[in-house]
């Protein structure tokens, strides 16, 4: 029963895993398109993760001289994300 529990456990945890790098890496892909920022392919992944996470943290300067678009998508990168993660782990 050990081997079983322990088996489920690591399914579920490489699952979660791989669900949070994809919708990191997916989340990336605005910052990547835009033209009103120049961003390589590190920062724009650093951005997405950071708000799947919500730590706050960020790479860009000058917050307020950017577009209404990128700013919005910033803010519902945090909340989508999150309740799309929830939905897919609970599943």
């Amino acid at each position: 029963i050990n081997v079983i529990v322990f088996n489920d456990f690591l399914i579920r945890f490489f699952n979660r895993c791989f669900v949070r790098a994809t919708l990191g890496s997916v989340g990336a892909i605005p910052f990547l398109m835009s033209s009103s920022i120049e961003m390589n392919a590190a920062t724009a992944f650093f951005e997405s993760f950071s708000g799947l996470t919500t730590t706050g943290a960020t790479t860009i300067s000058g917050l307020d001289d950017l577009p209404k678009s990128i700013l919005f998508y910033r803010q519902m990168l945090v909340k989508q994300l999150q309740m799309k993660l929830k939905a897919l782990i609970l599943i």
